[in-house]
This record gives C-alpha cells, sequence and structure tokens, in this order.
C-alpha cells in the first residue's frame, strides 16, 4: 500500500503525485488544504468511494479525491474556490 503524505504540509494525506498536478494546476497549498483534496490509496478505499460492493481490482492505482457536495435535487456541486 502507498501512503499518503502527512507532514503537516498543506493536503495532508495527498500523495506527492497528486499534490504537484494540483499544484500544476495553479491551486496553491492554502487553497489544495482548503478544499480538502486526498489521495485514496487502498482498494477498499476506492471502491467505497466509487459506490462499488465488488468487482474493483486495483486497476486504477491510488486516486485523487476531489470533495464534492450533494444536492437534494442529486446535483453534484462542485466548489470553485474555498468557502469563507
Amino acid at each position: 500500500m502507498i501512503r499518503p503524505q502527512s507532514n503537516g504540509q498543506a493536503g495532508a494525506n495527498l500523495l506527492p503525485q497528486h499534490r504537484e498536478d494540483l499544484r500544476k494546476s495553479g491551486l496553491s497549498d492554502e487553497t489544495i488544504k482548503a478544499c480538502g483534496f486526498h489521495s485514496l490509496t487502498t482498494d477498499g478505499l476506492v471502491r467505497r468511494a466509487l459506490g462499488w460492493k465488488w468487482g474493483y481490482r486495483g486497476k486504477l492505482g491510488p486516486c485523487l479525491a476531489i470533495p464534492v457536495t450533494v444536492h437534494p435535487s442529486g446535483n453534484r456541486l462542485g466548489q470553485g474556490w474555498p468557502a469563507r
């Protein structure tokens, strides 16, 4: 199992490659932390995040989780910037 870095930096529980991808997208460490991005590093975490009960065999590898809010209407809302 690959473990995310958790060293007190922005985006603790975020793999280095995921942090770098977010930074390349222009996001600051402050924004990365405020948005709650994190890495899913085990088959079980990825399977649960996808809502799959079985059949996942780790083919995606570690995944970057991007938190969203599900509105009662069923629409998924992504935050474009940290809430204030």
